[in-house]
Order: C-alpha cells, then structure tokens, then sequence
C-alpha cells in the first residue's frame, strides 16, 4: 500500500475517533452511559456480523487452521479488559468531565502501547520515539492545564 494512501486513512481514523468523544459526551448528557453502551454494541455487532458474513471464508479458515487455546485466551482478554471494560470506564468518566481532558487522557494511549510493545513484543524505541512520547506526555498536561475543571478531575470530586 502506498505511503499516502496508509497516511490518508490513518489520518481518516483519527477524524473518526477524535469524534467520539464529542457525540458519546452530546449522547450522556440526556443519556444512561449503559444504555449508549448497549445500543452502540447492537449496532457494531450487526457491523460485524455483516462484514464476517462477507469474509466467511477468511474466518472459517483462520477459525479451523490457526485459532488456539492460547489465542481464546487473548480474544477474551480484549474483548472482555480492553473493549468492554474500557468503555464502561471511559463513558462514566465522560460523563462527569469535559470531552478535551478525557479524550486527551485516553489518547494518550500510543504511550503504553510503545513502552508494552518494547516490553512484550521487543519493538525498538529510537529517539524519535522518546521524544514522541515525552511530546504526547506535554501535550496533555498542556491539555489537561487548559480545561476548566482540571483541578476537580485532579483532586477526585468528579467521582463522588
């Protein structure tokens, strides 16, 4: 795949998920965050279910020829820790707080996916990367500093 086509559509997915926690904050106003949980998981599952229906071939292959115990395992894991879990937490947070320090906080992610990825999968972390995630690490106290209720997100009292 060409460069501009895989900066294209990184950049695509980044719009998408930068949008999300404007419309989930716009939806838990006048919304349950459970109830936001639910009806976007029907909705994905039937995305799902779609597209598994169209690469059936792909999935029965994979699903009889490489899936394992220890592939159960992981599946679990994400699905239970690093999906559910996650957006139980996100979408109650959410709630309470302003979608900038939030989403900020969250997307801080490519953080520890570096440090877990040096770690877990032996990936190099050259220089750019230190400064990267120093640059990520700045930008959301700079975020963070910027956000009206900072202080009260800091000290707790947007959890009792």
């Amino acid at each position: 795949m060409q460069i501009v086509t895989v900066l294209s559509i990184a950049l695509l997915v980044s719009i998408l998920w930068g949008s999300q926690p404007v419309i989930h904050k716009h939806l838990i106003t006048n919304l349950n965050p459970v109830t936001v949980l639910f009806f976007q998981t029907v909705v994905n599952f039937s995305c799902i279910l779609l597209f598994a229906t169209l690469n059936y071939r792909e999935i029965y292959s994979d699903y009889v020829t490489k899936v394992n115990a220890y592939d159960w395992y992981w599946i679990v894991f994400l699905a239970v820790f690093t999906v559910f879990g996650t957006n139980v937490m996100y979408l109650y947070i959410l709630k309470s707080n302003e979608s900038s320090l939030v989403s900020a906080l969250v997307y801080s992610a490519p953080v520890f996916t570096m440090i877990l990825a040096y770690f877990s999968l032996s990936e190099k972390i050259d220089m750019n990367g230190i400064i990267g995630i120093l640059l990520i690490t700045v930008g959301v106290c700079f975020i963070a500093m910027n956000v009206s209720n900072t202080e009260d997100f800091l000290l707790g009292s947007k959890f009792d």
